[in-house]
């Protein structure tokens, strides 16, 4: 199971949002039961638009992460930086 989530960043924020992912998102979620990876993708030219890819062994694990108080703690970090996101859930087929 992999969740693409779109995040069009505040104007400026951009380098704020990657130094969240890695300082304080990633560290948390790759500890998380079930976890496989995850990567924080920038357009290429560089927009206001990342990517935010999550892929976890299935469904059932990844809703178990978002309701961690951990995730309640780290992504609000990552949301402040997003004047709005959008996300869709893929299979592997």
């Amino acid at each position: 199971m992999t969740l693409h989530v779109d995040l069009w960043v505040k104007p400026n924020a951009g380098p704020a949002l990657q130094k969240t992912f890695r300082d304080v998102f990633y560290p948390a979620i790759r500890a998380q039961p079930g976890f496989v990876k995850s990567a924080l993708l920038r357009t290429h030219p560089e927009t206001d638009l990342y990517r935010l890819i999550i892929t976890f062994e299935n469904e059932d694990l990844r809703l178990k992460w978002v309701a961690t108080d951990t995730h309640q703690q780290v992504w609000p970090q990552m949301e402040a930086h997003c004047a709005r996101y959008d996300g869709k859930i893929f299979e592997a087929v």
